[in-house]
């Protein structure tokens, strides 16, 4: 980055310290900061604050409670009113003769992941305000895709195609102040925030992004990886559509996770000086024959009782969602979305038909380092219809 060094550690030792040193010696807040005003509109030296209130409500919300009609199991409910909703929508407008061709079906997915989950945390009446055609999603896909480039000390004006989303989407966010729903989880985190609204609209664009960056292209792998396995049963039972997406994370998670180093570290007999980056590859250190190579086997997780554990504590398998102090506040969410997401799907859906490729993983680019792998091409693909859905 510049002059920094980064060092990747991937022992079990080295993970641990990454993770669960004290920010006084290992710093996440220090490593991302001086991006977030360019990324996200967010003021560097306010950043520290704005995220601890941004950790804490959303851990407080999607967790579950014992009222099932409040936290995450209500907002659950509403997701998956809202995603079928918007797939009989999408069928129904488009499909011919019982099928839907695709030109990207990863493109399908995350469309039809968005609209829900927009609706779920913003609220019915904001999300289809603000993305009506998909428009939001389309100007969200043209940022994230910038996102890499973005996070670097490069001047602005040489990414003009990152700028002009990112000004659209802080200006949609401004525009979905009044109209979010107080319940939602968007709207219980702005009545936290103070009355600037500038400052509340580049809060919520970091919620849009923590919220939709990864989960979208998540989506597309689960239903491209999941259409190369036979003889499942569709729509999939619990345990088959755990196991799809606990899998699916693991071979897809990101390729960096970044912290500063702030005192002298010593890992492994290795000295880390202050001022150095210090780093972990997910990506790589999922395909460690510990927790299972490449191979796409989702069967590797039917005998695990309790499949969330997976990515708890500090002896878990899977850093998909970070840990220690800083990890994921949505992280229950996002897996109960994917869960739902995949079940729902095949509800509708009998097969997945993909054009021209035995093995989704071989279009993985292996050169994106930050957030979920994305597909080197579109990846068509034909749906063929349960026979109630195309009525």
């Amino acid at each position: 980055m510049f002059g920094r060094r980064l060092t990747f550690v991937f022992s079990e030792r080295g993970l641990d310290q990454f993770f669960h040193s004290a920010p006084s010696k290992v710093s996440f807040i220090r490593a991302v900061e001086p991006f977030t005003h360019g990324i996200f509109g967010l003021p560097p030296s306010r950043f520290a604050a704005i995220l601890h209130e941004l950790l804490g409500q959303l851990r407080s919300e999607l967790q579950f409670v014992d009222k099932p009609s409040a936290g995450l199991a209500s907002h659950l409910r509403s997701f998956a009113t809202a995603l079928r909703a918007t797939l009989c929508e999408r069928l129904q407008a488009h499909a011919i003769d019982g099928a839907l061709r695709l030109d990207d079906l990863f493109d399908f997915c995350g469309r039809s992941l968005f609209a829900a989950s927009l609706r779920t945390l913003f609220g019915c009446a904001c999300a289809n305000t603000l993305n009506p055609h998909d428009r939001l999603y389309e100007t969200f896909v043209q940022f994230d895709q910038s996102f890499e480039l973005a996070s670097l000390p490069l001047p602005q004006w040489l990414l003009p195609w990152f700028t002009g989303a990112r000004r659209r989407l802080l200006q949609d966010m401004q525009r979905a102040l009044p109209l979010i729903e107080p319940e939602a989880p968007a709207g219980k985190l702005l009545q936290r925030l103070e009355s600037d609204t500038k400052l509340q609209a580049s809060v919520m664009l970091t919620l849009l992004w923590a919220s939709s960056a990864n989960t979208l292209l998540s989506a597309g792998w689960l239903i491209s990886l999941s259409a190369c396995e036979e003889g499942f049963t569709r729509p999939p039972p619990d345990t088959l559509a755990w196991n799809l997406v606990l899998e699916t994370l693991r071979l897809t998670s990101s390729g960096i996770a970044v912290r500063s180093v702030l005192e002298p570290l010593f890992i492994d007999g290795l000295c880390i000086p202050t001022g150095d980056y210090l780093c972990v590859s997910p990506w790589l250190a999922h395909r460690d024959d510990i927790r299972g190579g490449e191979r796409f086997h989702p069967q590797r997780f039917t005998g695990l009782a309790d499949k969330k554990a997976l990515f708890r504590g500090r002896g878990r398998m899977l850093h998909t969602f970070g840990g220690g102090l800083y990890r994921c506040p949505g992280q229950e969410f996002a897996l109960h979305e994917l869960v739902y997401f995949i079940q729902i799907f095949y509800e509708f859906i009998a097969q997945v038909k993909l054009d021209q490729c035995d093995d989704p993983l071989s279009l993985m680019d292996p050169y994106r380092l930050v957030g979920i792998k994305r597909p080197t091409r579109a990846l068509s693909a034909t749906l063929v219809l349960v026979p109630s859905s195309s009525d």
